[in-house]
């Protein structure tokens, strides 16, 4: 099978079409759990693209293409994470 170099680019990088913050870091998302502070979720994962007093948003499209990305939101309660949305969803 041959690839073209944007869809090896994409091969080689799940991440390539979802958008993150500077700061984020996808090798903790793993660690994310129920039960964590907010400031424990922020030392973890870095600042969210979004966020309010209930709930963070982590990534979201990036629009490079017809390619996957990850969707990771964790809401609060009491700034206590009690719903993590971790799902790879595809660009319409």
């Amino acid at each position: 099978m041959v690839l073209f170099d944007y869809e090896y680019k994409y091969y080689r990088n799940p991440l390539a079409d979802t958008k993150v913050s500077a700061t984020f870091k996808p090798l903790n998302v793993p660690l994310l759990k129920e039960g964590l502070t907010k400031e424990e979720v922020l030392e973890l994962l870095g600042e969210p693209i979004s966020k309010n007093e209930k709930s963070f948003l982590y990534t979201g499209e990036d629009g490079r293409g017809w390619y996957t990305f990850l969707w990771l939101t964790v809401d609060f309660e009491n700034d206590v994470a009690v719903k993590i949305i971790k799902e790879w969803r595809y660009e319409d």
